[in-house]
């Protein structure tokens, strides 16, 4: 057989692509899912007109007051926000969000990492 002069197994260069895109992410905000944020870009492009329900997990350093930044993400994207159950220093916040607010939430000086989910449900 002829050799194409294609090295590349089909579909590996889509692959490379993809895996720079997630590498540009996890530069661009070291401290979020990078997968959680191409759900939440998915979303909000299939559903323009209305955001994407997200629930987060937002771990804290050690020794930081938790109450003062459950109340600062509470008061300015109003979504609902509660101290995890077994780890004191994570928030569980869960709501109406965008990339924009979740790379906002993640700036804090104070956010050690962001986990979660992203859904087209509203319940």
């Amino acid at each position: 057989m002829v050799d194409s002069g294609n090295s590349l197994e089909p579909g590996a260069d889509i692959e490379k692509l993809y895996d720079d895109f997630l590498n540009r992410i996890s530069t661009a905000y070291p401290k979020v899912n990078n997968n959680l944020l191409v759900k939440i870009m998915a979303l909000e492009r299939k559903f323009s007109d209305s955001l994407p329900h997200v629930h987060l997990e937002v771990a804290f350093k050690e020794g930081i007051d938790i109450e003062r930044p459950k109340y600062d993400i509470s008061e300015k994207h109003h979504v609902q926000v509660a101290v995890h159950r077994w780890e004191k220093t994570k928030l569980v916040v869960t709501g109406l969000m965008n990339v924009s607010t979740v790379a906002e939430i993640s700036s804090h000086e104070s956010v050690i990492s962001i986990i979660g989910s992203a859904s087209a449900a509203y319940y």
